[in-house]
């Protein structure tokens, strides 16, 4: 995925001005729930801090003029359809594999025009795509829903191609549409090369100009590059709103980002199987939204979880996008204790409790307290089974507690031949 960072403009109707913004943006639909992580010692919750592309409505756009030529797609791609050479009309309707929204209004179909125009529905159909023009836009001089991405006089008749392609996978399919080494009409030896492409539900339009000159001999060399909506309301290059504009290796690249109202839902978290952890608001702005999830617990040695976010479009439709990431216990090995011990009451010079491990803590009680590092000598005053517990310290991480079983016996009870415990004074062995 191509990640760019952004210098805007803003665009009300007509292009009216401009802020400046530093913001980190992606023409795709993404959601990173971040990296499987390991927590440190005896820390059982974390914060999962995720991110997710801040997708919005197409009432507005923002411009993207900061956007990396290399990240285009290929003027000419291997497999891809191809319309017929005939000069000064749109294409018939090419079914979109993709609700696709532009300024508010879902369309499923698009036209492409031979002199650089690409229109919503299909109303034109066949219909007249004229590379004679006298104004700006806005203007009900051409069609309503129209990208006009290097709109001029040109002439497929002369040499070139016009093709389109789908490619990627749901939900981030993109439309990929190229005009190949297209003469202009009047300077067959200047041929133009420029890309469009549409994404699935971000609804972002990328356009890719690799040449593009001036043709004086026709519209005095003048050329519009925008996104018109109606004859009220058009957002548009700067600069290149019927104006000369343009060269050979031009190699320049614009972004149109929807500006609207944010269509995702809460951020959600679950664990693996689908339960319902919590939910929270992303936040933030300049394309990408932080969702935090604090006091994330685990319930296990490990634990998956599963982000996901639902995307609402123009028609209400919606789109899920999700990631997963595993959280992971430092979990230290107990150490192993040598047990069980076995004494007789009153034997004389019991010896300290042992275990073999690294940084060695001993304990009166399975948790809490406060470790030793000298291992305790049992009592044979009296008799009885008691329990001492151990730990080790790994790389500054310690362990849960094992125990060492001490048993403490006394004459006139009865052992079998095979038992392993001392025979004290009085005892039987029962063979």
């Amino acid at each position: 995925m191509k990640h760019h960072y952004l210098r805007l403009l803003t665009t009300v109707g007509i292009l009216l001005g401009s802020i400046h913004v530093e913001a980190q943006y992606t023409s795709v639909a993404q959601l990173s729930a971040g990296n499987d992580t390991t927590l440190g010692c005896n820390v059982n919750c974390f914060t999962l801090h995720s991110s997710l592309t801040d997708i919005k409505g197409t009432t507005t756009y923002l411009i993207d003029s900061s956007l990396s030529y290399s990240g285009n797609y290929g003027f000419n791609i291997t497999g891809a359809t191809s319309l017929a050479s005939v000069d000064e009309i749109y294409s018939g309707a090419i079914t979109l594999p993709f609700d696709f929204c532009y300024y508010g209004n879902a369309y499923s179909q698009i036209t492409i025009g031979t002199n650089g125009a690409i229109n919503f529905g299909s109303s034109n159909a066949y219909q007249m795509n004229s590379g004679l023009f006298t104004n700006s836009i806005p203007s009900s001089e051409y069609p309503a829903a129209t990208i006009m991405a290097a709109l001029q006089d040109l002439d497929i008749t002369a040499g070139g191609d016009i093709h389109y392609i789908v490619s990627g996978s749901a939900p981030n399919r993109k439309l990929i549409i190229n005009y190949y080494q297209v003469p202009q009409q009047a300077c067959t030896t200047q041929t133009v090369t420029f890309q469009v492409v549409l994404y699935e539900t971000t609804n972002v339009i990328e356009l890719y100009i690799d040449d593009k000159p001036i043709c004086t001999n026709q519209n005095t060399g003048n050329a519009i590059s925008g996104l018109q909506k109606d004859s009220t309301t058009a957002t548009v290059l700067p600069g290149k709103n019927n104006t000369n504009w343009g060269s050979n290796n031009m190699n320049k690249a614009y972004r149109f980002i929807p500006n609207g109202t944010s269509s995702a839902s809460s951020v959600r978290l679950n664990d693996i199987s689908g339960t319902l952890l919590a939910t929270t608001a992303g936040t933030g702005s300049g394309g990408t939204l932080s969702a935090d999830f604090t006091s994330t617990c685990l319930t296990a040695n490990s634990n998956t979880y599963v982000v996901s976010v639902t995307y609402y479009n123009c028609l209400g439709d919606s789109t899920i996008v999700s990631d997963t990431m595993t959280a992971h216990k430092t979990v230290v090995a107990l150490p192993v204790p040598n047990s069980p011990i076995y004494y007789c009451q009153g034997a004389t010079s019991p010896s300290q409790v042992s275990a073999t491990g690294t940084g060695l803590k001993w304990y009166s009680t399975l948790t809490g307290g406060t470790g030793s590092t000298t291992a305790p000598t049992p009592s044979t005053a009296a008799t009885g089974t008691f329990k001492f517990y151990v730990s080790q310290t790994i790389s500054g991480c310690e362990s849960l507690r094992d125990s060492v079983v001490v048993t403490v016996g006394s004459g006139n009870q009865g052992y079998l031949a095979t038992s392993n415990s001392p025979v004290c004074l009085n005892d039987t062995i029962n063979l």
